[in-house]
């Protein structure tokens, strides 16, 4: 199958992005892969980025734009419903990809048959460069339980088959960690998820980005979310309350992190748990990505 015979609708939100938006589109016209539409959803730019899009070169571009700030996962959802590939992609206005990634996630997902698929990515914060996810996915693995365990799925690193994206949508109640919670999701659902090792991003953390402050609830929300289901995997439950209660700390709530990790403690473990917990400290499970 000529995979350049499907065409793929990457949705981008933006908000108050107009010096950094033109770099992040030029990464994704000048993909390899060229059978593409470009929905930019703006949420309400107070910048002038609309200006931007007037008369814009490339007709693949669709702006599409309302007045009232609703956030960037409400705009997601707009850019879903209004895509009209059987692939859809995610960017972020302040990031730029590689010109093979499209190419390759594509490839991927119809060879091997799978509902989402992710690549690696470079985060650069502060002139300094880390490759994520920190730990493998191991696609052969029970996926639900390694993305309970943390968070190595990042949205501009996703392609997923339109029809997946509609079922799942984007939490609009969460202003953080909405990647983590679209792909737990999918894999509750039971949908195939596949993993490219490769950094296809380049991801820079910007002073006022939601990644680039850390807050309590953020964890705690996904974690009362997926109650039922960490119930089921002790490990998973147990690394995420420490998580929780590190972040309260930190947020100097020491009342809370101490709750969650007694919590934590109390967690029952089988033996394999406490196996894998070993291997965990030698380092073959890996450890959390904390985006």
């Amino acid at each position: 199958m000529n995979e350049k015979q499907e065409k793929i609708s990457v949705v981008i939100p933006t908000y108050n992005r107009r010096d950094s938006i033109t770099n992040c589109l030029r990464s994704v016209l000048n993909q390899s892969y060229q059978n593409l539409e470009v929905i930019v959803v703006d949420d309400g730019s107070t910048d002038g980025t609309e200006e931007i899009f007037r008369d814009f070169p490339d007709r693949r571009v669709i702006y599409h734009r309302y007045e009232s700030n609703q956030g960037a996962n409400h705009a997601r959802n707009v850019g879903i419903r209004m895509v009209s590939g059987k692939i859809i992609a995610f960017q972020d206005s302040d990031d730029e990809w590689m010109p093979e990634k499209l190419e390759e996630e594509s490839k991927y997902l119809i060879q091997n048959q799978k509902d989402l698929v992710f690549c690696g990515m470079n985060r650069i914060e502060n002139g300094t460069t880390t490759y994520h996810p920190l730990r493998d996915f191991d696609e052969t693995g029970d996926a639900v339980d390694q993305l309970l365990y943390g968070n190595l799925i990042s949205t501009q690193t996703i392609v997923v088959r339109r029809e997946v994206a509609l079922d799942i949508m984007f939490d609009e109640k969460l202003r953080r960690f909405q990647d983590w919670d679209f792909v737990i999701h999918t894999a509750v659902k039971g949908y195939k998820i596949g993993y490219i090792k490769k950094p296809l991003v380049n991801s820079v953390v910007m002073d006022d980005s939601i990644s680039s402050r850390v807050t309590n609830t953020a964890g705690e929300k996904i974690y009362e979310k997926y109650k039922s289901w960490y119930d089921k995997y002790p490990l998973s439950k147990a690394h995420q309350l420490r998580m929780m209660a590190h972040a309260c700390a930190v947020d100097g709530d020491s009342e809370k992190a101490g709750i969650f990790l007694r919590e934590s403690l109390h967690t029952k473990f089988s033996f394999s748990i406490l196996v894998r917990m070993i291997a965990n400290h030698m380092g073959l499970w890996g450890r959390s990505d904390k985006k």
